[in-house]
């Protein structure tokens, strides 16, 4: 019996290797970059989930997140979008040279509009008229 089962095996993973040349290296790759971006939103959510059930996340009042570059880093998206449905004051990080502040977001819309950075990330261009959250 386990010779039969080495040798289905053995057929088996012919049948995938031959199946698998048929496809061109772009469309595994695309593939692959499909299912690890599924990967890592779900895992966004899962820490989301996390966070917006901790007693520390429902007691506060100002939470400071960071808004996340385009990708290679979890998604705070969804956690900006909860912390504004919760009535949070939200401060994200506006960086001035070697100076970050912490400053506030009045709402997501907010946050949507920020031009991108050289790195991508929404960021605003000033902290002027924003109230700083570390001073």
């Amino acid at each position: 019996m386990a010779t039969s089962v080495r040798l289905l095996k053995r057929q088996l993973r012919k049948q995938i290797q031959q199946n698998l040349s048929k496809i061109s290296s772009p469309d595994i790759a695309e593939e692959c970059n499909h299912l690890l971006s599924h990967h890592k939103l779900i895992k966004a959510k899962r820490c989301i989930t996390t966070i917006t059930q901790l007693p520390e996340f429902a007691k506060s009042r100002n939470v400071s997140i960071y808004v996340s570059m385009p990708s290679n880093e979890l998604q705070t998206r969804g956690l900006l979008e909860a912390a504004f449905k919760a009535g949070k004051r939200v401060f994200v990080p506006f960086i001035d040279g070697p100076i970050m502040q912490m400053v506030e977001s009045p709402s997501f819309m907010d946050i949507e509009s920020l031009p991108p950075n050289d790195w991508g990330i929404p960021e605003p261009t000033s902290s002027e008229g924003r109230l700083d959250g570390i001073a």
